[in-house]
C-alpha cells in the first residue's frame, strides 16, 4: 500500500511508541487507512480503510458514555474541530471516553505528523490516556475536596466566589443565597475527648447539611465553618429548609444528642450587592446572632440538668458505626448472646434475646457494664472487676471468665464471657465485643 519510504518510516516509528492505532488521513478526500504494529512480526499492518475518516469516527459515537462527549465526535464539525485544535495545540484533541469491555476508557487523538505529497495527509494516533486522565481527575477533585467530610473545600469556595463575582460585574440576573454555619464546641470536644471525636462531629454536621440541602453545594471553609450555596430548588424553598435546619439544631440541643450548629442565611440582592462577600457578610452576622441564642438556650438547659443529661450522648454517626459493626460480628458469632460496646461513649448494643431473658433495660444502653455487674453473683463480682480492669489497663486484649448471672426467674446460672478489646492507633480502647454463653442446664 505504502510506496513512500519516508512515510512508511514515520508510520512505523509512531506505532513503535505508545499508540495503539494510527490513521493516515487524506484531508482533501477524507480517505483513510488504519495501521497497527504486529507484536510478533514487528511488521506494520493495515487492518482497515475507508472513504470517510470523520464519518467512521463519529459512527462509533454510540460507544461514548457521556452525553457531554458526544459533540466531540459529531461528523458535522469533527474535521474542523480537529484541524483547529491540531493547529492551535500542535498535538492533541479533546479527551473523550469510549466503552471498552463494558467500562469507560479515556482516549485522545494526537497529530503525529503532517505529510504533503500532492494532497495533504495527517498521521493521527489514537492514544489510551485513561490512567493519566483519571489521575488528573483525582488530583483536581482532591484539590477542591475536604478529605475529612467529603464537602467542597475553601479552594473550591474561592473559585465559586470568582465565578459569581464575574457574573455580578456583568450585571447578570442571578438567584442564589448563602447559609453560613459554625459548629459549636468543636475545640472543647477536641480538647476533652480527642480529635477523633471532633472529626466525627464535623462529619455529622456535613451529613446533616447534605440531608437537608439536596440541590446545593456544601463547602467547609474553615476548621469549624461550613457554607451552603443555595440555588435551584433549595433557593426556592430556602425559608422552609432554613427553618427545618434551625429547629433540628434546637431539638439536638434539647435532647443532648446530635450536632449543634449556629446558622445564618442571606440572599443576593441585585440592586445593592456589588460583591458576593456582601451576601456572605449578612449571613455571617445573622449566624453570630444565632450563636448567642444557642448559648442562652444552653444556660436554660443547664439550670434543669438531670444526672442522665450529664451523660455524653453518642453522636449519630458513631451509633450508626456501632450498629454496622454489631451486625457483622453478630453473624460471625455462631452461638451465645453477642454484645458490642463503644468504650469512648460507654454505649453498648446487646442481643434482643438476652435483653428479654435477663431483664436488661434495652438493646442500647449507657453504662452497660454497671448494669450487667448488678446481675452477677456477689461472690463473683470481685474477680469480674479485676479482669475488666486488666483489659482497660492494656495488660490484655482478650477476655474470658466464668461467673454466675441472675436469670429472669431470680436464679443464678453459670455463664462464660469471651471478649476482645479493639484499640485505636494510639492504643486507646475503642470497642469491646464479646459473647455470653449461658449454661442454664448447669444451674443449681
Amino acid at each position: 500500500m505504502i510506496d513512500n519510504r519516508e512515510l512508511f518510516e514515520k508510520l512505523a516509528k509512531s506505532l513503535i511508541g505508545y499508540f495503539g492505532r494510527i490513521y493516515l488521513v487524506n484531508m482533501k478526500t477524507n480517505e483513510y487507512h488504519r495501521y497497527y504494529m504486529d507484536d510478533n512480526s514487528c511488521l506494520l499492518i493495515e487492518d482497515h480503510s475507508g472513504d470517510d475518516f470523520f464519518s467512521f469516527i463519529s459512527g462509533g459515537s454510540d460507544r461514548i458514555i457521556s452525553e457531554e462527549d458526544m459533540p466531540l465526535l459529531h461528523a458535522d464539525n469533527l474535521k474542523e474541530k480537529l484541524l483547529s485544535e491540531f493547529q492551535n495545540n500542535n498535538c492533541q484533541s479533546s479527551v473523550y471516553r469510549l466503552m471498552m469491555n463494558g467500562k469507560p476508557v479515556y482516549h485522545a487523538m494526537r497529530l503525529i505528523h503532517k505529510y504533503v505529497d500532492g494532497d495533504e495527509y495527517y498521521i493521527i494516533g489514537v492514544l489510551d490516556v485513561d490512567k493519566i486522565a483519571r489521575k488528573q481527575i483525582y488530583m483536581d477533585k482532591k484539590a477542591y475536596m475536604d478529605s475529612l467530610t467529603g464537602a467542597h473545600n475553601k479552594n473550591a469556595y474561592q473559585e465559586l466566589e470568582k465565578e459569581y463575582q464575574l457574573l455580578i460585574e456583568k450585571d447578570q440576573e442571578l438567584q442564589f443565597g448563602i447559609v453560613v454555619c459554625d459548629v459549636n464546641n468543636l475545640k472543647a470536644i477536641n480538647d476533652s475527648m480527642g480529635h477523633q471525636s471532633g472529626d466525627e462531629l464535623l462529619q455529622s454536621v456535613y451529613c446533616l447539611l447534605h440531608s437537608m440541602f439536596l440541590h446545593s453545594a456544601i463547602y467547609r471553609v474553615g476548621g469549624d465553618e461550613f457554607v451552603v450555596f443555595l440555588k435551584d430548588k433549595d433557593y426556592e424553598e430556602r425559608l422552609d429548609l432554613f427553618d427545618n435546619l434551625r429547629q433540628t439544631v434546637i431539638n439536638n440541643q434539647n435532647a443532648g444528642e446530635g450536632p449543634i450548629v449556629a446558622t445564618g442565611m442571606s440572599i443576593y440582592e441585585k440592586d445593592t450587592d456589588r460583591n458576593i462577600s456582601d451576601v456572605f457578610a449578612r449571613a455571617d452576622e445573622e449566624m453570630y446572632a444565632d450563636k448567642n441564642n444557642l448559648k442562652e438556650n444552653v444556660t436554660r438547659l443547664n439550670t434543669d440538668k438531670t444526672e442522665h443529661a450529664k451523660i455524653q450522648k453518642i453522636p449519630a454517626i458513631r451509633k450508626a458505626r456501632l450498629d454496622s459493626f454489631f451486625k457483622v460480628f453478630r453473624i460471625a458469632s455462631e452461638e451465645g448472646y453477642f454484645f458490642l460496646s463503644d468504650i469512648r461513649y460507654d454505649f453498648s448494643r446487646w442481643d434482643k434475646q438476652i435483653v428479654d431473658n435477663y431483664e436488661l433495660p434495652s438493646e442500647y444502653m449507657y453504662n452497660a457494664g454497671g448494669i450487667w455487674e448488678q446481675r452477677i453473683h456477689p461472690s463473683d463480682r470481685e474477680i469480674y472487676r479485676e479482669r475488666v480492669e486488666e483489659i482497660f489497663n492494656g495488660d490484655k486484649d482478650e477476655f474470658e471468665l466464668s461467673y454466675r448471672v441472675k436469670g429472669i426467674n431470680g436464679n443464678y446460672v453459670p455463664c462464660i464471657c469471651k471478649g476482645l478489646m479493639i484499640r485505636n492507633q494510639h492504643g486507646e480502647p475503642e470497642y469491646f465485643g464479646g459473647v455470653l454463653l449461658i449454661r442454664e442446664e448447669e444451674a443449681n
